[in-house]
């Protein structure tokens, strides 16, 4: 009995090693994936006309977008508060395609947490107010 825990134990064991061997090199390959588009830049779909920076200064996120928006998806810069490197990628980008313009940085603050918007109440049905039926 206490051989066969001790085995069953050697097995988890050996899986959960398995596991973090796999864990780690899915990391790896996502880090080396993420390196190789930014090296290469992104795979627009068109031609950009225009190119925005925005940053998130409480998140220090930056944003890359492009008008028109069906050209390309938003990049996303992660640890980006003062926007530098966003900018950088962004000129990279309108470099590409001359004529293209770069508008930005534009900082703003996401909205707090738990914090809800403001809504107005639907009218009352039959107007409410003063009118008198008859």
């Amino acid at each position: 009995m206490i051989a066969a825990v001790a085995a069953a134990a050697a097995v988890v064991a050996v899986i959960a090693a398995a596991v973090v061997a796999v864990a780690v090199a899915t990391a790896e390959d996502a880090v080396v994936a993420v390196v190789a588009v930014a090296t290469s830049g992104p795979s627009l779909r068109g031609r950009p006309d225009r190119v925005f920076v925005s940053v998130d200064e409480s998140t220090g996120r930056s944003t890359i977008s492009f008008h028109p928006p069906d050209v390309g998806s938003p990049i996303l810069v992660e640890d980006d508060k003062t926007g530098v490197r966003a900018m950088k990628d962004a000129t990279q980008i309108s470099e590409k395609y001359p004529g293209c313009t770069v508008h930005g940085p534009h900082f703003h603050a996401a909205r707090p947490p738990g914090r809800m918007k403001l809504r107005r109440k639907p009218p009352r049905e039959g107007g409410g107010g003063n009118a008198t039926e008859e």
